[in-house]
C-alpha cells in the first residue's frame, strides 16, 4: 500500500467537467477540476439555475458502492503505468 506522501506527489490528468479539455489536477490549479475560471464559472451558474440536481438522496450503500468502484478504477490505472 503506497503511503500519502507518494499520493500527494502524482499528477493526474483528467478532463475537464465542462469542456472536456485535459487537466492538470494538481494543487497549482486554482479552478480544478476545472481547466480555467470560464469552465468553473459556467458550471456554477448551471447549479445556481438549477440546470444541475442531485437525482437520487446519498445513502450509504450507495457510497460505498461509488468509493469501491473508485478504487477498483485506481487500481487499474496504477497497474497501466506500472507497465510503461
Amino acid at each position: 500500500m503506497k503511503n500519502d506522501a507518494d499520493n500527494r506527489d502524482r499528477t493526474f490528468v483528467t478532463p475537464c467537467p465542462r469542456c472536456a479539455k485535459e487537466t492538470l489536477y494538481v494543487s497549482s490549479n486554482p479552478y480544478r477540476p476545472f481547466c480555467s475560471y470560464r469552465c468553473q464559472t459556467i458550471d456554477l451558474a448551471d447549479w445556481a439555475q438549477e440546470d444541475h440536481r442531485i437525482s437520487e438522496p446519498l445513502s450509504i450503500n450507495n457510497l460505498q458502492l461509488k468509493s469501491k468502484e473508485h478504487e477498483r478504477r485506481n487500481l487499474m490505472t496504477d497497474d497501466e503505468s506500472s507497465m510503461a
